[in-house]
């Protein structure tokens, strides 16, 4: 395993833990982000994505500010990696402005300009986006990708559909 400063995986950010002591995107949710990439959970899942949540407790009210804080703080330490926005509000806590960038299209991260950011829907069952088949497909093609190949910049399909969308 490389040190944390050589890490250059992709990192899976989500918004909190389900339940207090969860560790970042693991359990249910893991599963399903392992499974939409091909891997195997956990092994191949932990190895493949750095994962991280805003806020490290669960809860009804969403902690806008500190999320933001803790994004801005995510984006300056990735270095040129690949940053996937579990739903809106992580992309909005990334200084994304909403419906700016179309899910599953990398665009620069604000806060880093060395970095990747894209949106993926938010990995939550109650996430009714996950009921389209079609949403289903994208973000399993998109996922796997970033498995095999989220060491690098986004690819060249990645960056024509950038292009596409722009």
């Amino acid at each position: 395993m490389s040190s944390p400063s050589e890490d250059r995986r992709p990192i899976l950010v989500g918004e909190r833990p389900p339940r207090a002591g969860a560790s970042p995107l693991s359990g249910r949710t893991g599963f399903f982000l392992a499974r939409l990439a091909g891997l195997d959970y956990p092994r191949s899942y932990e190895r493949a994505f750095e994962r991280v949540n805003l806020v490290d407790e669960a809860g009804e009210a969403w902690p806008a500010k500190r999320a933001m804080l803790a994004a801005s703080s995510i984006a300056r330490r990735a270095g040129g990696r690949r940053i996937v926005a579990l739903g809106e509000l992580v992309a909005i806590a990334f200084g994304v402005r909403p419906g700016s960038l179309p899910r599953l299209r990398w665009d620069r991260c604000p806060g880093n300009a060395l970095a990747w950011i894209a949106i993926m829907p938010r990995s939550s069952g109650r996430c009714w986006l996950w009921n389209d088949p079609a949403v289903r497909a994208d973000a399993s093609a998109f996922m796997r990708e970033l498995a095999v190949d989220g060491a690098n910049p986004p690819s060249a399909l990645a960056q024509r559909w950038l292009e596409e969308d722009g």
